[in-house]
């Protein structure tokens, strides 16, 4: 091994190599020396960084020394690139697939790395996230709700595509704990400038529904007396924003007695009510728009059952109201071949 890492260090001084020098390494076995010539030669410009992109899925890489790896990492990390940051997951998530112990230090700082990415990208990496930060928390659970919040720091395409693994990671950790869920989106909420529309997206549930389909995503599992404590703090802000994350029903489940309350109580604000209605008329439906129409006006008379609240009767009147002008228009389309 020792004369094979001597000619191996010796090829990296030969120009004719050394742009080559990573492919060597990964093909003909790896050690430290090699692995530390390879960073020394990136460093330097000598060797493209993205070279590395070769080495996420390969076995020897396991074969190299911790301090050695972390090396690795922060080389790429350094780089700030959303190409090295989704290489530095996988191989993260490589090195660490066995028994060896996850490094509480350098495994969140490699979850915390927010990248604005391609949806290509973004689905490996969100696979590897995943993978990496599930084993986080079973390693150090006092973190939990740490990896929450990096979770939701991250942006919409990745996000979406942490939730499609592992069967909804985020949304089961606010199912599991409603209140501490809520209080860690509330801060992040309050620390994020932009990127709040994908929090939207994602309590909601629109971010992973289906095209047609109708979700009551993670804001179904939140107490509505929190909810609306934090919207009084900031009605004009809080309330618009609320209004994309409510279910779009008033009927008699948590999720319609969410949206009911909080038209009850809010809706007395012109802005709010006409963004309520915004989010009821914004839907996605295949086959006749006719059709689709009228099973959303049917399904709203059976809301006027029972209810008492003048801005909710009124509201829901308009809603129907505003649905039988869409039937109209959709039959008349729908006749003309549209």
């Amino acid at each position: 091994m020792q004369e094979w890492e001597a000619i191996v260090l010796d090829l990296a001084k030969d120009k004719l190599f050394t742009s080559h020098f990573s492919d060597i390494v990964i093909q003909s076995g790896m050690t430290d020396a090699a692995v530390l010539k390879t960073i020394e030669l990136c460093e330097s410009g000598l060797l493209p960084l993205e070279k590395l992109k070769n080495w996420c899925y390969a076995d020897a890489i396991k074969a190299i020394s911790e301090p050695v790896f972390h090396q690795l990492i922060e080389l790429q990390l350094f780089s700030r690139t959303e190409e090295m940051w989704e290489n530095s997951l996988q191989m993260c998530n490589n090195y660490y697939s066995n028994e060896r112990s996850l490094p509480e230090s350098l495994i969140f700082r490699v979850l915390c790395e927010q990248k604005t990415m391609s949806s290509k990208i973004a689905d490996s990496a969100g696979y590897c996230w995943t993978e990496l930060a599930n084993r986080f928390i079973a390693s150090y659970p006092h973190r939990k709700w740490d990896v929450f919040k990096a979770g939701l720091m991250q942006e919409s395409s990745l996000l979406r595509c942490i939730e499609y693994h592992k069967e909804g990671f985020m949304t089961q950790l606010t199912a599991d704990s409603p209140s501490r869920a809520w209080s860690s989106i509330k801060e992040v909420l309050e620390e994020l400038k932009d990127g709040k529309w994908a929090i939207a997206s994602w309590l909601s549930g629109d971010m992973t529904s289906t095209f047609g389909h109708t979700a009551f995503g993670p804001i179904q599992y939140i107490s509505p007396s929190e909810i609306f404590s934090w919207v009084e703090s900031d009605r004009k802000n809080r309330a618009y924003w609320l209004c994309q994350v409510l279910p779009q029903t008033l009927n008699e489940s948590p999720s319609g007695r969410l949206a009911r309350n909080f038209l009850a109580r809010f809706g007395n604000d012109e802005i709010t009510y006409r963004s309520f209605t915004t989010r009821f008329m914004n839907r996605s439906w295949s086959g006749s728009e006719s059709e689709h129409c009228r099973e959303l006006r049917d399904e709203a008379r059976n809301w006027l059952k029972g209810e008492t609240n003048k801005i909710v009767v009124t509201w829901i009147e308009e809603y129907i109201e505003a649905l039988g002008y869409d039937i109209q228009r959709a039959e008349i389309e729908e006749e003309r071949g549209f």
